[in-house]
């Protein structure tokens, strides 16, 4: 019992170690970051529910705008960085003004999938049209 119980557990930390290497391949790397957020605008939707989150436009000079999906929401300025393999994101109320850094893998229709650093899913970025307000 305690072989089978060893082997299982050696498989599922092998299994585990190869999803981890698999994931981190499948990541944008710095420069297709700084192509895929800088001058954009996205929806960030609920990976789990499908629902639309908020929307934000990260401008070309390293400031962003973030506006929740909710009637009346108002624009949240904020500012974005791009460092190493990392993107990370800060807005003056949103989240108490911390700092939150997320990774990126590319999904099949333009879309990406964003991670915290520690591995959690985020929201996945969806392209839109950007405001007339922003242009």
């Amino acid at each position: 019992m305690r072989r089978l119980f060893t082997t299982a557990l050696g498989a599922a930390a092998i299994l585990s170690l190869s999803t981890t290497l698999a994931l981190a391949e499948d990541m944008m790397d710095a420069e297709t970051i700084t192509a895929f957020v800088t001058g954009k605008t996205y929806e960030g939707i609920n990976p789990e529910s499908g629902e639309k989150v908020a929307s934000v436009v990260y401008h070309a000079d390293g400031t962003s705008t973030l506006w929740m999906a909710v009637e009346g929401s108002a624009d949240e300025p904020g500012s974005y960085r791009i460092e190493g393999n990392t993107y990370c994101t800060r807005y003056l109320n949103f989240r108490e003004n911390s700092e939150n850094c997320f990774t990126l893998s590319p999904m099949d229709d333009g879309r990406a999938q964003a991670w915290y650093t520690d591995g959690r899913k985020a929201l996945i970025l969806a392209p839109i049209e950007m405001p007339e307000r922003f242009q």
